[in-house]
C-alpha cells in the first residue's frame, strides 16, 4: 500500500498514481486546486465516477429513506443542495422525491461536474456549479444540504461547516452528512 504522507490529499493521490487509467487531471475551472479535485476530474473522464455512485449508493438511499419519511414535512416541497456532489448521483435521487423542487449540486472539480450536467440532462430540477464547498454561497438559501463523503476532503472541516450552515441552509433546514466506513481504509 501507498506510504501515507502528512495530508490526505497527497495520501489519495499516491494510492492511486500507479494504477491509474487517466492522470490526474487539473482543469483551469476547477474551485481549487488539490491533486484530489485532479484526480476526480480523473475518474469523470475514464468513467470511475460511476464507482462513487455504485459503492455509496446503498448507504446514501437507506440514509436518504429515512430522511425522507422521518425528517421531511410529509406535504411541504423543499429545496436542497448537493455538496461535493460528484456526478451528481445523490443529487438525481434527492430529485426524484415527488416533492422535491430543485437540488443544486456544487463540486471542486470542474470536469466531474461536467459529467454530472450530461448524466442529468434530462432532468429539470438539477442544476450544478463548479465550486469550493467551503466557501461556494447559494443564490438562495435551501431546506437540505446533503454532504455525502465530502467533510473528510475538507483541510477545515468544522470551519466549512461554519460556512455552510448560515450561508446555504434556512432557518430550521436539515444538514445530512453521512460517510461510509470500509475495512480498507
Amino acid at each position: 500500500p501507498a506510504k501515507r504522507s502528512s495530508s490526505l490529499s497527497s495520501w489519495v493521490f499516491d494510492a492511486y498514481r500507479e494504477e491509474l487509467p487517466q492522470a490526474p487531471t487539473a482543469d483551469e475551472r476547477d474551485a481549487i486546486a488539490n491533486p484530489v479535485v485532479s484526480l476526480y476530474n480523473s475518474w469523470a473522464m475514464d468513467g470511475r465516477d460511476v464507482v462513487m455512485e455504485v459503492t455509496h449508493a446503498a448507504a446514501f438511499e437507506e440514509l436518504w429513506e429515512y430522511v425522507a419519511e422521518e425528517k421531511l414535512h410529509p406535504k411541504r416541497p423543499f429545496t436542497a443542495i448537493d455538496g461535493g456532489c460528484g456526478n451528481g448521483w445523490a443529487a438525481r435521487k434527492m430529485a426524484e422525491h415527488p416533492l422535491c423542487k430543485h437540488v443544486t449540486g456544487v463540486d471542486a472539480a470542474a470536469i466531474m461536474v461536467d459529467r454530472a450536467e450530461t448524466l442529468s440532462a434530462d432532468i429539470d430540477k438539477v442544476s450544478y456549479n463548479v465550486g469550493d464547498v467551503a466557501e461556494w454561497v447559494p443564490a438562495e438559501e435551501v431546506d437540505v444540504v446533503n454532504l455525502c463523503e465530502t467533510l473528510y476532503l475538507l483541510d477545515e472541516p468544522q470551519e466549512a461547516l461554519d460556512h455552510i450552515v448560515p450561508s446555504w441552509l434556512k432557518p430550521g433546514g436539515l444538514l445530512v452528512a453521512n460517510l461510509d466506513c470500509y475495512w480498507e481504509n
